[in-house]
């Protein structure tokens, strides 16, 4: 099923079988699509997706295919996160095949349990020209934490959390686990540009090809709230500036 530019499209206990590639491709724009209660299975891979469309997947099972996760792409255009959204935990990773751009304003909140897997190279950018108030909002639970990895399982796979001027207060990171970051000429898992504010609490990064932290401007963060953060395996330490 390929989904136009513009499509309305409602989706209820719908089962998708036996596709060559994707189950379902929606990757451009203007969408009004809710799936609920879907099954995609028996594919080369379930969904490919714009990365604003993952917030209407509610419910299904996407298990039983070649690749199983919901491919999501990304872009500083039309395929930004510019308004709130909020992905829920499904049965299958969200898997980005570009860097996820957050901006004007926009908050995308993640739910305890999602994971959420980088193809090489790509990261989650906020507020990436000036401020304008984005946020990304994680916040996990002890026993159902959010985590960030990347597709290939070995230090610097993917690139990083970056977090670029935002003065939002919803920039919450809090049990969460990061790891597989610290590539593509990242500074950390999560880096932090002019001071953006953020707080990241109960935290674990691990094999992380850089630091944990990392400010890339000034020593130090005055914005940063962190508290109860662990590091395991990351070469460059836990805080670091450049």
């Amino acid at each position: 099923m390929i989904l136009d530019p513009g499509a309305y499209f409602r989706l209820k206990f719908v089962n998708i079988q036996h596709s060559t590639s994707y189950g379902i491709t929606a990757t451009w724009y203007d969408y009004d699509v809710e799936m609920n209660d879907c099954v995609v299975n028996d594919s080369d891979l379930p969904i490919y997706a714009t990365a604003n469309l993952a917030s209407h997947i509610v419910g299904g099972n996407f298990t039983g295919n070649t690749t199983n996760a919901i491919r999501l792409k990304s872009d500083a255009g039309p395929r930004k996160i510019s308004t709130p959204q909020t992905w829920t935990a499904l049965s299958v990773p969200y898997r980005m095949a570009n860097t996820l751009v957050i901006e004007d304003g926009a908050i995308l909140t993640i739910q305890p349990g999602v994971i959420v897997e980088f193809e090489d190279t790509k990261g989650i950018t906020i507020d990436k020209s000036f401020d304008d108030g984005s946020a990304l909002k994680a916040e996990g639970a002890p026993d159902n934490p959010i985590v960030f990895t990347g597709v290939t399982k070995t230090p610097g796979a993917w690139s990083a959390i970056s977090i670029r001027r935002t003065s939002s207060v919803q920039n919450i990171i809090d049990n969460v686990i990061i790891e597989y970051a610290g590539g593509s000429g990242s500074g950390g898992g999560i880096e932090m540009w002019v001071d953006p504010v953020l707080t990241v609490t109960n935290t674990t990064f691990k094999d992380i090809s850089a630091c944990a932290l990392y400010n890339r401007y000034g020593s130090t963060n005055p914005n940063l709230t962190e508290s109860n953060n662990s590091t395991e395996n990351v070469s460059g330490g836990y805080m670091c500036n450049g």
